[in-house]
């Protein structure tokens, strides 16, 4: 496209009359979208170049991520805008993934691992009677 200048304060482009101004904001268009917005790990990058950050129970490591990854069950995120998910402690779990809290083990039931995705029934002869 070959641009010529029309007249003071304003050029032609293929047919097109603009302003000063438009060819500024063009140009300056053109020069941000060739540099890109950047979204840090825990944003992705949406189709309009901005960043949003992830939702809780859900992560995004990478710069300028496309998608948030949901946290695998045995693991929670109850914060926005993170870069991993966190363990369910021990006496907790949590069956499903993306997820923003880790459940208790009832009574009658316990866990002594982190990041579980269950938790056991007692032994005979023994007892949980708190959650």
């Amino acid at each position: 496209a070959i641009i010529s200048l029309a007249e003071a304060g304003s050029v032609s482009r293929d047919n097109q009359h603009l302003t000063l101004v438009d060819l500024v904001s063009n140009i300056w268009n053109i020069i941000n979208e060739s540099e890109g917005n950047e979204c840090p790990p825990g944003e992705i990058i949406i189709d309009d170049g901005s960043c949003v950050a992830c939702a809780a129970g859900s992560f995004s490591n990478a710069v300028n991520a496309t998608s948030c990854t949901l946290c695998p069950a045995g693991s929670f995120q109850d914060k926005e805008g993170q870069t991993s998910c966190n363990f369910c402690a021990a006496g907790s779990f949590q069956d499903q993934e993306g997820q923003s809290t880790c459940s208790s083990c009832a009574a009658g039931t316990f866990q002594d691992e982190v990041g579980q995705i269950t938790c056991s029934n007692c032994a005979a002869g023994s007892y949980q009677d708190q959650e």
